[in-house]
């Protein structure tokens, strides 16, 4: 029964990867989720409804059911809490030294995902409002997938529904910031493009918001509700020039607000570029390293 147990899990487990990673969902740097948060996510289920589920494809049913429609921030726990109690073999300045990594339940957290042992601490601390939005959703749809699927109708195809998604996402949307990384050979470029995925999950916070032009000025709080953000975690190679200049792009989609009709995003943007390597502006703008022979340079595309 056992390994009955851990087959199921780890199938589900694979098939949640995968379908993330066609999704454009994958990546903890980029602020949505990694390996570690999956498999806590997948055995949450597994272990809380274990009587429900008779396969794997019913667990993975479950699954996208339970965090399609989970009231995000509540945490999800494997245990009581995440195993706050503390450990008695600690010593006392080692315990209020972890005390302060211990997750609470007053932070600010999106998507609290709670390790299992002391110190319980949210795994899923790099999770943005627009990267939550985007895996929700992205949730919601295959559960109505699977559903079909476990049903025996007429989309019983799984490769279906493993498939590359990326046209999907760039169909679904008009607007878009691109996040051009060039550097000067392979390795170079792999270790620039690594620096740059960690602010872009900072851009995509950064972008929901913005000056719009107009007779009468929004308030505040219609600001936040001028753009939505939908980051994408894929990487996508561009046409390599004969000077040995690798170049690639990310992609973070736009939706605006109604009545929107002109809105300046470039404030939002120089402190990516800041933080990128370098300074810049206008329409367009870009930064240099000075830790490699790298850049990066935003787009907008409509």
């Amino acid at each position: 029964q056992f390994l009955i147990f851990i087959s199921r899990y780890r199938t589900c487990l694979r098939a949640v990867r995968l379908w993330a990673d066609r999704c454009g969902i994958y990546s903890n740097v980029m602020g949505f989720m990694g390996g570690v948060n999956w498999a806590l996510l997948v055995a949450n289920v597994m272990i809380k409804y274990t009587s429900e589920v008779s396969d794997a494809p019913t667990l993975l049913l479950k699954f996208f059911d339970v965090y399609s429609t989970w009231n995000w921030p509540d945490p999800v726990s494997l245990t009581v809490q995440g195993a706050t109690a503390v450990q008695p073999h600690l010593d006392a300045a080692t315990v209020a030294a972890i005390d302060g990594s211990i997750w609470n339940p007053g932070s600010r957290h999106k998507m609290p995902i709670l390790t299992c042992t002391y110190p319980a601490m949210n795994s899923a601390y790099n999770v943005g409002t627009p990267q939550l939005r985007r895996m929700v959703s992205e949730m919601g749809k295959a559960w109505n997938e699977v559903r079909k699927i476990t049903k025996g109708g007429e989309s019983d195809d799984w490769n279906n529904f493993f498939r590359e998604r990326d046209g999907e996402f760039f169909a679904a949307h008009r607007a878009f910031v691109e996040v051009r990384v060039t550097a000067l050979g392979a390795e170079q470029h792999k270790a620039w493009s690594r620096w740059i995925e960690r602010w872009v999950r900072v851009l995509a916070v950064d972008l929901e918001g913005g000056d719009c032009s107009g007779a009468d000025k929004p308030s505040a709080a219609a600001l936040e509700k001028d753009v939505r953000a939908y980051p994408h975690a894929r990487s996508f190679r561009n046409n390599d020039d004969a000077s040995g200049v690798v170049s690639s792009s990310l992609y973070v989609a736009l939706k605006f607000g109604q009545g929107v009709e002109e809105i300046d995003l470039t404030a939002k943007g120089r402190p990516f570029l800041r933080r990128g390597g370098g300074v810049g502006g206008g329409g367009g703008g870009g930064g240099r390293s000075s830790a490699c022979d790298g850049r990066v340079a935003l787009r907008g595309r409509v």
